[in-house]
């Protein structure tokens, strides 16, 4: 019977119920979309995987079309910034700069009212083109075919407020792993935890400590690791222990919520809460395993609580000061009482699911971002339906 789940689940994932709530949908372009800003209008400003800029009126149901615009950002003014498949930056109607040698335009950031160009060749800021040289952030970060190393530019990227350029690398049954850029000291580093380290600085002495403890390694690494009365804190971004990356949010505080799924065999997945400390730079991690949705199955080997929701993104939501995310039951509020999290459903649309993701494991997330726009308004970004709005009361889609 347990086999048998976990065979239909990806059966169960894409035959959800109908909407309780009353969907119309906008259906002139039928463009499947990969990222979408909003502007000070209101406007959102999608673009399409054909690299065509497609700019919504979500009120009154229009659209207008701009080709060859490979990505967009928002600029601080709330107007918007894009860049063409050329390597030109425009914005308010002339070009801002130009990459040299740009290769293929992967997406654009704004930092300090300067753009940030991610590229097939590494990342373009303030007029110079970086690559990473550190060994580990090499390593995650490219790959190397025909003799020649490749800029890799993971799944999802995010510029942090600090500065701090996320690479994320999702390679499904064989992990994944998260690199950085950042923009102040122009240097790229990679995400590494304590273990590897302490593993990496031995690895030649056979007699080595072979499953060194918590007390082990944090006598080895005492500058990565704070301990106070209540909380183990860890100096950023180590011992994060995140390989399948889904989302990523920063409230107005320097807190992340973080969220990485796979679906392989089984569904696993986790949502890490980020906590910034009175500490520079240091945080605690706490993962907040209780608001997945699971299932408790009992066989002759016991009790087994098993997933059942797949995560998607994050969201911080400047309305109410909450986080929020979508996984495959919905999407979430979540907020702290007594001391503990929980989770409030806020809707949950029906939605197609796609099969095969580029390593061959699970289900691809069906809805890949969402921003709100009102205290109780959200546009997502979907897979197979387009651009979705929810007002509090119904869910249009433009495509």
């Amino acid at each position: 019977m347990k086999l048998l789940y976990f065979l239909l689940l990806p059966l169960l994932l894409a035959a959800q119920p109908k909407d309780s709530l009353p969907v119309k949908a906008f259906t002139f372009t039928r463009a499947h979309y990969k990222n979408f800003v909003i502007d000070k209008t209101g406007l959102v400003f999608a673009v399409t995987a054909g690299d065509s800029l497609i700019i919504w009126d979500i009120k009154e149901g229009s659209y207008s079309v701009e080709k060859g615009i490979a990505a967009v950002a928002k600029h601080a003014s709330g107007n918007t910034v894009s860049v063409t498949t050329k390597g030109q930056i425009h914005f308010k109607g002339r070009v801002l700069d130009s990459v040299i040698n740009a290769g293929s335009i992967r997406n654009l950031f704004m930092y300090k009212d300067m753009p940030v160009v991610i590229t097939s060749r590494g990342v373009y800021y303030d007029g110079s083109r970086y690559y990473p040289e550190d060994q580990k952030a090499l390593q995650e970060m490219t790959v190397r075919t025909q003799g020649k190393r490749h800029f890799l530019t993971g799944s999802l990227q995010y510029l942090d407020a600090n500065g701090k350029l996320w690479f994320c690398y999702d390679r499904g049954e064989f992990g994944g792993g998260i690199a950085f850029f950042d923009l102040n000291t122009r240097k790229f580093t990679a995400a590494d935890n304590l273990y590897f380290m302490y593993d990496d600085k031995y690895e030649d002495d056979e007699s080595r400590n072979r499953n060194p403890g918590d007390a082990v390694l944090f006598a080895e690494f005492p500058e990565y690791v704070k301990i106070t009365e209540t909380d183990t804190l860890y100096k950023f971004p180590y011992d994060l222990y995140i390989n399948h990356m889904k989302g990523i949010a920063e409230d107005g505080e320097g807190n992340f919520l973080l969220s990485e799924s796979l679906m392989h065999f089984f569904l696993d997945g986790n949502i890490t809460l980020l906590e910034k400390s009175i500490y520079d730079g240091f945080y605690k991690i706490n993962r907040l395993k209780g608001l997945i949705g699971y299932e408790t199955l009992t066989n002759d080997l016991g009790i087994h609580k098993i997933t059942t929701e797949y995560i998607g993104p994050t969201a911080y939501n400047p309305f109410d000061n909450h986080f929020y995310y979508y996984g495959s039951d919905g999407f979430f509020r979540i907020s702290k009482e007594n001391e503990k999290y929980k989770k409030e459903l806020l809707f949950k649309p029906s939605l197609m699911w796609d099969y095969g993701m580029p390593h061959a494991v699970g289900a691809q997330m069906n809805v890949t971002k969402f921003e709100f726009i009102a205290p109780g308004e959200v546009i997502f970004l979907t897979t197979n339906s387009g651009i979705g709005y929810y007002n509090g009361k119904q869910i249009t889609y433009y495509r």
